[in-house]
């Protein structure tokens, strides 16, 4: 190992066992561009490492002497099975514009406006490594490993600590440097992951190694790491277990993962103020008009929205509009949800789509009744506006209410609308009347439906003139 100093900084080196072939790093990478761009196989690829090794191997001969060069020598380095596939790589690789092959003198391109392909994606791409204008000191035990390189990424990996990590000065070799996978996978255009696997490969036979540095630095700039320039190839009895892959996982699709874009993190503080508290848990947006398609739960617990669904069916033919249909309409809620503890809205559709009527009991029409109380403008709904208790209020006075005949006419018309005969009763008096009522409006309760009684018990009521009961509808 030999120091070199100047006056700007120090050149720490040593001497490349086996020694080195300098080539530039156009050059490398043209070979790789015209792989990744479909223009060469795998084959051609280790090919064109093999014949820098064979031009190397013949740098120290006469200028009177001419060197040959034989298909033989490139099937033994790239350890290919015959000479038509030696010649084959070669025919692309002179089309692709990178080699110039003759028996006496193989020449190779050293810009890209001498090769194939497209020169400014070829530019854009190569702008990205630094130091690109110089010749790289290539060991050539490692030019002879990559023309028998078992998978591309491997190769990758090399060029890219090639170029980051190896300088000449003299006869001196630098490899120290930082790299990153990341920068890899970037300018190569492979998968990170299997650019850290290569570099597991590469610390297995001892190529490189791991040198300590602190974490911002491997955040930054990468991994420091050091290539060794003494490294010789394992022997053949051992050079397929250090370089055996992992075995696939189950889940690992056949296809490599597309390379990561968008590295760059956001740096802007912006929309940074939270938002207003509200109410905890999700929105749940309620349709504003119940329907029979889609009944909610909501729907059979406010008797509006159950009168509007009652609409819905009379028009849908499960029912006529009539008290006593419309008493049981709201009796079948009241059973749906009693009963359904599943799917109460359910339940309540299959009673008036097959008209289960007959299936409501006592209890459910009570519960109806009462619910009703509140609201006695949904059960008198139809047959002539003269005829509803809610119109015939606006037109009783207080004072009519004590006249025996007054409230003997509103009964009689009561009767009348829900279809029971005209019968003759006496007034009720006192706590008599009071019983009908509802505790909580003081208004009359709904008729029973189909289970009404024929006529009213006869009660004995006080004498005319005696202060009569709040009241606002009329007593059924």
């Amino acid at each position: 190992m030999g120091t070199i100093q100047k006056a700007s900084r120090t050149f720490t080196g040593a001497k490349c066992e086996g020694g080195y072939r300098l080539i530039h790093a156009a050059q490398l990478f043209m070979a790789w561009w015209a792989y990744r761009q479909g223009h060469l196989e795998f084959r051609d690829l280790r090919a064109y490492f093999a014949l820098h090794e064979m031009v190397a191997r013949r740098c120290v001969m006469e200028r009177a002497v001419k060197p040959r060069y034989m298909l033989q020598e490139l099937v033994k380095l790239t350890g290919g099975k015959g000479q038509d596939q030696a010649t084959a790589s070669i025919h692309r690789l002179e089309r692709a514009g990178l080699v110039t092959w003759g028996s006496s003198h193989i020449s190779f391109a050293e810009s890209p406006s001498q090769s194939a392909g497209d020169a400014e994606a070829f530019a854009i791409q190569f702008g990205k490594i630094a130091n690109r204008r110089r010749r790289i000191p290539v060991p050539r035990r490692t030019i002879r490993w990559l023309a028998k390189a078992s998978r591309p990424v491997l190769v990758a990996t090399v060029l890219g600590h090639l170029f980051r990590c190896v300088y000449a000065k003299g006869q001196l070799v630098a490899a120290e440097g930082s790299i990153s996978a990341s920068w890899v996978a970037e300018v190569f255009q492979v998968d990170p992951r299997n650019v850290k696997r290569a570099r597991a490969t590469l610390e297995a036979i001892k190529w490189l190694s791991e040198k300590e540095s602190d974490h911002w630095h491997r955040q930054r700039h990468g991994k420091r790491v050091v290539v060794n320039l003494q490294w010789q190839e394992a022997p053949r009895g051992q050079r397929d277990i250090q370089l055996r892959t992992p075995p696939r996982t189950a889940s690992s699709p056949t296809e490599l993962p597309p390379p990561e874009t968008n590295r760059k993190l956001l740096n802007g503080f912006n929309n940074q103020k939270p938002a207003a508290a509200g109410h905890a848990g999700f929105c749940s947006k309620q349709d504003s008009t119940p329907t029979l398609r889609h009944i909610q739960p909501a729907d059979l617990e406010d008797p509006q929205r159950v009168s509007v669904l009652f609409k819905q069916a009379v028009q849908a033919g499960y029912l006529k509009d009539s008290v006593a249909r419309r008493l049981e309409f709201f009796a079948a809620a009241a059973r749906a949800k009693r009963l359904g503890s599943r799917n109460s809205c359910g339940f309540f559709a299959t009673i008036v789509r097959r008209g289960l009527w007959r299936n409501i009991s006592q209890i459910d029409e009570d519960a109806a009744r009462r619910a009703l109380a509140n609201h006695p403008e949904l059960i008198y709904t139809s047959g002539p506006a003269s005829t509803h208790p809610a119109s015939v209020r606006h037109r009783v006075d207080a004072d009519d209410l004590c006249d025996r005949t007054m409230i003997r006419n509103l009964i009689r018309i009561s009767l009348n609308s829900i279809g029971s005969p005209q019968r003759q009763c006496s007034i009720p008096s006192g706590d008599g009347f009071s019983r009908n009522l509802n505790p909580y409006t003081d208004s009359p309760l709904p008729p029973r439906g189909r289970r009404v009684f024929g006529g009213l018990e006869q009660c004995q009521g006080g004498a005319v003139g005696e202060e009569a009961p709040r009241t606002r509808g009329v007593v059924p």
